[in-house]
């Protein structure tokens, strides 16, 4: 009867185990398929490459984050130095405004001025008036002024004296402070002429490294002539027969004119027999002539033609520059009659 027993349950044993044996081997077949789905080949895993399986499970996790954080940290230096480069170039441009600005601004308070007579006689020495004042905050330095001279006019003296032809070197010149400077010479010219007298200032403030210039001009109107003229003469001659012509120059000036010539234009019937002082080609050059003083020269001579012709003569002042060119200021033209013998009369003509 036990025997019985222990076989009855020796047989229902059996299928209990089968089952569990077919569902482990069910499970060791699913996992091994699972693997063999999510893994990469044997011989990549040997050069330590990590599997899909071990990336979904973590396997790789701390690699990752390394790599991420190594980036994080690249990007903040990245817009950091992008972020101080912005910075930098809004300060200079700010600073390059500011510079602009003030730099336009510069040199308002900076004052140069010429000034002369506004009508002068021709010949007459005049004096140009310069003057400068430094009304900024900064100091000036290397002040230089360059004259620029018109035609006609001839440089004597300056204080204080040019150290260059037209040029003047100031020196520095503090701030809130100034100078003058007076040129003297002698302008020539046609009477009615404008002449324009220019200059340039030029300078560097004490924090600047690079220097400003500014400019000045004034302008003289010539309205008559410091030389005067008269001529004595006779109004009528006789034919062939000798006469004497007397012409005074005078200087109306206050200063002395260097320089001059009188020049005397005669009809082709005149022929000149003598002079006082000599005459070169009709003509008399006068080293100077003292201020509010004359002088006279004096010439003989006749007249060829017929009774009743009529002879012009023309006379001239002016200067003569360094190159021999001469520039009329006055002149003065007067008739003689030809006429018969016994009939003579002098006339006295002023310029």
């Amino acid at each position: 009867m036990r025997n019985k027993q222990k076989k009855h349950t020796a047989d229902h044993s059996i299928p209990v185990r089968v089952t569990q044996a077919k569902n482990a081997a069910r499970g060791a077949q699913e996992i091994a398929q699972a693997e063999d789905h999510l893994s990469v080949p044997r011989e990549h895993s040997r050069k330590g490459d990590t599997t899909e399986l071990e990336k979904l499970l973590g396997g790789n996790k701390k690699q990752d984050m390394s790599t991420f954080v190594q980036g994080n940290a690249r990007r903040r230096l990245l817009v950091r130095i992008i972020i101080v480069l912005f910075i930098l170039f809004g300060l200079a441009f700010a600073g390059f405004l500011y510079f602009t600005k003030g730099a336009s601004k510069f040199g308002q308070d900076v004052s140069f001025t010429i000034s002369a007579s506004e009508q002068v006689a021709s010949g007459e020495v005049i004096t140009l008036d310069v003057e400068y004042i430094n009304n900024e905050n900064l100091d000036l330095k290397d002040v230089e002024l360059t004259m620029q001279f018109p035609d006609g006019f001839t440089f004597q003296s300056s204080t204080p004296m040019n150290t260059a032809p037209n040029t003047w070197l100031l020196g520095d010149i503090d701030a809130h402070a100034g100078g003058k400077l007076a040129i003297k010479g002698q302008l020539v010219g046609d009477v009615g002429s404008v002449k324009n007298f220019s200059g340039t200032l030029a300078y560097t403030p004490s924090n600047f490294n690079y220097g400003f210039t500014i400019e000045a001009s004034t302008l003289v109107t010539i309205n008559t002539s410091a030389l005067s003229l008269e001529v004595d003469a006779p109004l009528r001659v006789i034919p062939a027969k000798e006469f004497e012509t007397k012409i005074t120059y005078t200087n109306t000036s206050d200063e002395a004119i260097d320089g001059l010539r009188v020049l005397l234009v005669p009809p082709d019937s005149y022929t000149m027999t003598n002079a006082d002082p000599q005459a070169d080609h009709n003509a008399w050059d006068i080293e100077s002539l003292d201020s509010q003083s004359n002088d006279t020269v004096s010439f003989f001579g006749s007249l060829s033609g017929q009774v009743g012709d009529q002879a012009q003569f023309q006379v001239k002042i002016g200067f003569v520059n360094s190159q021999g060119i001469f520039t009329p200021q006055t002149e003065k033209t007067f008739l003689v009659l030809l006429i018969k013998a016994g009939m003579t009369l002098e006339v006295k003509a002023t310029t």
